[in-house]
């Protein structure tokens, strides 16, 4: 199993089947932030597309990144 797997299986605990885990950090910490994007951690599919058309602050962040990403890539090569 990879590390991070692992790291997020450590954070639950005294959970079976038929119970919610009752210590999820993770879980809690991010909720609310994704709430505020309009998506619920636990209401979103698994593997569903964030859609940042709604949130151009975040696109621009993104696009940085992106347009940063290429440009340190060139250098490299």
């Amino acid at each position: 199993m990879g590390i991070g797997l692992d790291l997020v299986r450590g954070l639950c605990i005294n959970r079976n089947n038929h119970q919610k885990p009752t210590f999820h950090p993770l879980g809690d910490f991010l909720n609310p932030a994704l709430a505020l994007l309009g998506q619920g951690l636990k209401k979103s599919p698994i593997g569903q597309k964030l859609d940042f058309a709604n949130h151009p602050y975040l696109c621009k962040g993104l696009k940085l990144i992106e347009h940063t990403r290429k440009r340190v890539f060139k250098k490299v090569i």
